[in-house]
Parts: C-alpha cells; sequence; structure tokens
C-alpha cells in the first residue's frame, strides 16, 4: 500500500516560483512614484567645518523623476559669543562680549530631476542677525551649532520629508 504520490519536484517549485514572482512585480508598480532617498557622501567628511565659521554637508539625493526633485538645506541652532562694534568708532571703549543663541536656515539647493549630488551650508550668522542692523559688525569669538539637521523636501507635496541629524559641532573660533 503507498501512502505518498510522488510528483515532480520541479513542478512543485515552479509553479509557485512563477506566481511570488509576479506579485511582487505587481506590488513595484504600486509603489510610490516619488520616493526621496538621503545619503551623505561619507568621501567628503559629510559635514566640515569651515575657515569662516560655516558648516558644509555633502549629500546625496536619490528619488524617481516623477514629480521631479526636491529642496534641499540646513537649520541649526547657533550658540554665538560675540562683540557688536562700530566701524566708525575705532579707539573709544569696546563694548563687552555677549551671548546669543539663534535659529538658522541655510540656504537651499533646489534641483528638478530626481536626483542630485550636492552640498548645502548654513552659517555663521551674520551682523544683521547678532547686532540687530548692518550697520555694525559682528566679532565672532565662538560659534557651536547644535540641533543640525539636513533636510529634503520632495517638491510632491504627498512625499513626505527625508531628515538626517548630526551631532553638535562646536565651539569653532572663527
Amino acid at each position: 500500500m503507498k501512502l505518498f504520490h510522488q510528483t515532480s519536484s520541479a513542478k512543485k517549485f515552479v509553479v509557485p516560483s512563477v506566481a511570488v514572482m509576479m506579485t511582487l512585480a505587481s506590488t513595484m508598480f504600486m509603489a510610490p512614484v516619488f520616493a526621496v532617498g538621503l545619503f551623505l557622501d561619507p568621501d567628503q567628511g559629510d559635514l566640515q567645518t569651515n575657515a569662516d565659521g560655516s558648516l558644509t554637508a555633502a549629500y546625496q539625493a536619490r528619488g524617481f523623476s516623477d514629480p521631479p526633485g526636491a529642496e534641499v538645506f540646513l537649520t541649526s541652532n547657533v550658540e554665538v559669543e560675540f562683540k557688536c562694534t562700530n566701524p566708525n568708532a575705532e579707539g573709544k571703549d569696546q563694548p563687552r562680549t555677549r551671548d546669543a543663541t539663534i535659529e538658522l536656515k541655510g540656504e537651499s539647493d533646489n534641483f528638478d530631476m530626481g536626483s542630485n549630488d550636492g552640498e548645502v551650508s548654513i552659517g555663521p550668522p551674520s551682523a544683521e542677525d547678532l547686532c540687530h542692523t548692518s550697520k555694525l559688525n559682528a566679532e565672532v569669538e565662538s560659534i557651536t551649532y547644535t540641533d543640525i539637521v539636513l533636510h529634503a523636501i520632495p517638491n510632491d507635496p504627498n512625499a513626505e520629508e527625508v531628515t538626517h541629524e548630526f551631532e553638535d559641532v562646536g565651539p569653532i573660533n572663527p
């Protein structure tokens, strides 16, 4: 008496494999049309400090081309020790050093196609940011960047923003 019916193992596994492949292929086409993946370029050190006290982040944004593009920028809180001096008042008593914490948004890098390699920078704070006028000079003694975030905002209002947070940087003495 036979308890098992032998069938070809090739038939058993070929049919399920084709079905699985067809299911996976159909779900790939149902994925969102635009997705931004944010990758930082490790060859450029991710985040570098510059001689003027600013920060620059290298990035790679990858996505599909329809709808296209994204806006990429840095934001940070900046703790600054500085003096506001009047360039027309040389020889007079120098002002005392002050501390301030301000929020900065760096310049945006906008791209129209779905992928881009680039760099974005932030800082240093301007005399207008610190002294509340462009008529005074800001003599920055040290800068510390905290809560540094790289943002990639897709041009598609239905796609979600992608962010990357960095460790604090500083104090920097420009």
